[in-house]
């Protein structure tokens, strides 16, 4: 074990790969656990950095081609510029601390409660279309995962469902003895199995009409994946989108 610690230490190797005896394995299991997720979160904060720098190039152009020209510049147009700047830097700052306090071993939540309290929020925002929420989860039921993460993965994909459902959502859960899976599905207009693996990619939207900045999906990958878990996205039952996180069950 001393010898594979070592080898962690100098880069040689990324995790335990012995096989020890049961009074050890749940030591060597708990930092492989956590050797993964503090390599997620360092490739979790470079990619907000890679979100960030996308996100202020088109203001950064606009402002520079505006002070450029001989024309006056417009006051009104830098302000603005200045205003989309500021709300990214605030909101990707927000991600950063979000993923800088993530932790792992001991982090435990209800998805049902969470999911409860997200859908009873959207409810309220989304009033005005009336939609019919399902939502059938075991109380007692408990992922090992913080309830910030959690509310981050499932608030994210809850908002999809309640954006683009007709009538109504169906959020559901089924567990395995290591993992839990949590759906979140809505009787919208769906996508294709093509647009599906676009929307997983960071940043990339598949309606340019909707609000929003396309990094809604690409973000509940990166949170999905320091928990060793993922996210699919299939046609639904009911004729839209459904949205499925696999993630590890507590111990």
């Amino acid at each position: 074990m001393r010898k594979e610690l070592d080898r962690i230490r100098q880069g040689k190797q990324e995790s335990f790969k012995g096989t020890y005896p049961p009074e050890i394995s749940p030591l060597t299991n708990d930092i492989n656990t956590l050797v993964t997720h503090y390599r997620s979160l360092l490739e979790r904060a470079r990619t907000h950095t890679g979100n960030l720098a996308h996100a202020l190039k088109t203001p950064i152009s606009v402002m520079q081609n505006d002070l450029d020209s001989d024309n006056e510049p417009d006051k009104a147009l830098l302000l603005s510029q200045l205003n989309t700047m500021r709300q990214h830097v605030e909101y990707h700052l927000a991600r950063a601390r979000l993923a800088g306090s993530a932790r792992i071993l001991g982090a435990s939540c209800s998805p049902y409660q969470q999911c409860k309290n997200a859908a009873s929020a959207f409810e309220r925002l989304y009033q005005i279309k009336g939609l019919a929420v399902n939502l059938e989860a075991d109380p007692a039921l408990k992922v090992a995962v913080d309830a910030k993460d959690f509310d981050e993965m499932a608030g994210n994909l809850i908002e999809n469902a309640f954006k683009w459902a007709e009538n109504g959502l169906w959020i559901h859960t089924r567990a395995s003895e290591n993992m839990v899976e949590v759906y979140v599905e809505d009787d919208g207009p769906g996508m294709t199995e093509h647009e599906c693996q676009q929307a997983l990619q960071r940043g990339k939207r598949i309606d340019e009409h909707t609000p929003g900045s396309g990094l809604g999906l690409s973000i509940v990958v990166d949170v999905v994946a320091a928990y060793q878990g993922r996210l699919s996205l299939t046609r639904s039952e009911l004729g839209g989108l459904c949205a499925c996180l696999y993630l590890p069950r507590q111990r």
